[in-house]
């Protein structure tokens, strides 16, 4: 029961790695279930000294524990911190999770998926709570619009695929009737057509599943012989290209550095876009595959284009440290997960290079020892 100061720090040291409680006790000759009580205790004079505040950027977002779904809180700013992880995934107990802050009406953007309910929960009250986040501004985060974006370009190519499908059946002639033994039914005939068709067209079905990685890239994004590979297919298949730009045209929407009225007054030449497609019916199965894009830009408005400084990364981030520990841990309890969070979050490793060489590749010792002596130099 006794310990040096030195001991129990270490041990609290490594309470802040991605180490399991057996390997920390395996590793310093401590109880596991001592490990556990001095992380509790020093998590509670921790939450005395800086607080448990919502950031002016927070964040909520899902996250499966188990089987069981659950909500987690974050500042989803740089460098933020986990919250709270809410033991289920209902309306009501997002709202009273929230209302239980004492800083709600101090958060200016609220970051999210596509989910109506954290909106509800953050926005509205109800008979017990006021709304928690009166004041935040609701930011879709990019890789969700991205996500829709693209779903909507994988339906317009399948549209596409039906389409080559319909033009090599009516290419195919199906009033041919084989004298053998005996004339064969319009209704075999028909079968048989289907039949040479889908060998003919299977050429063309792996061709768009090889070129799916390339296809859903942006043009400045393809390397090598990508850009010469796209736009063989692309001029092969017009209907594709029409599709293809209005892809990169939505995903340019949302381009860094652009303001939230210029996103908006872009949207309008989108949909002008969608509109110069041909009037047949080709032409109008591509424009109902984006409109599931058209409906959410209506429905969520400037939360689509957000120009905050946090988003949901962060927060998928602290996700993939809390998968870490219960991979680990082989399980965690709900408070055990969030103080094990809270404790490497506050006590994260400092990295030994200047922050102006922190976002360059290759980072050496002696790249960095030959630009500070050029520096002086100068």
């Amino acid at each position: 029961s006794r310990m040096t100061s030195r001991a129990a720090k270490t041990i609290l040291d490594l309470c802040a790695q991605e180490l399991s409680y057996a390997e920390i006790a395996r590793d310093t000759g401590a109880n596991a279930a001592k490990i556990q009580a001095m992380l509790r205790v020093a998590c509670e004079e921790l939450d005395k000294v800086v607080g448990n505040k919502l950031g002016k950027c927070t964040g909520v977002d899902d996250f499966w524990i188990g089987r069981r779904p659950t909500f987690t809180i974050a500042d989803t700013g740089p460098g933020g911190v986990l919250n709270a992880i809410l033991e289920n995934r209902e309306t009501e107990t997002l709202r009273a999770a929230l209302a239980r802050f004492p800083n709600g009406h101090e958060v200016e953007d609220l970051t999210l998926d596509c989910c109506d309910e954290i909106l509800a929960a953050a926005k509205e009250g109800d008979k017990e709570h006021a709304a928690p986040l009166p004041n935040a501004s609701p930011a879709i985060n990019h890789f969700h619009y991205g996500k829709y974006v693209i779903r909507c370009f994988n339906q317009a190519r399948l549209e596409v695929f039906k389409k080559i499908k319909k033009d090599l059946l009516r290419d195919d002639p199906v009033k041919r009737q084989q004298f053998l033994f005996r004339i064969k039914t319009k209704k075999q005939l028909a079968e048989e057509a289907k039949k040479r068709v889908k060998n003919r067209a299977e050429s063309t079905r792996k061709t768009f599943l090889r070129l799916d990685f390339l296809l859903k890239k942006r043009p400045e994004n393809l390397k090598v012989d990508g850009p010469r590979i796209v736009n063989f297919v692309l001029g092969k298949y017009p209907l594709l290209a029409e599709a293809y730009e209005l892809k990169n045209f939505a995903l340019n929407i949302r381009a860094a550095g652009k303001t939230t009225a210029q996103s908006l007054a872009e949207v309008e030449l989108f949909k002008m876009q969608l509109g110069k497609l041909p009037k047949n019916p080709s032409g109008k199965a591509i424009v109902k595959c984006f409109e599931p894009l058209l409906n959410l830009l209506k429905k969520w408005g400037a939360a689509a284009f957000p120009t905050c400084k946090g988003n949901n990364n962060n927060l998928e981030e602290i996700h993939r440290g809390l998968r870490v520990f219960i991979r680990l841990g082989r399980g965690y309890s709900i408070p055990g997960l969030l103080r094990r969070a809270r404790w490497r979050a506050f006590h994260k490793t400092k990295s030994r290079w200047p922050k102006e060489f922190a976002g360059q590749p290759k980072v050496t010792l002696r790249r960095i020892s030959d630009q500070m002596r050029n520096r002086k130099a100068r």
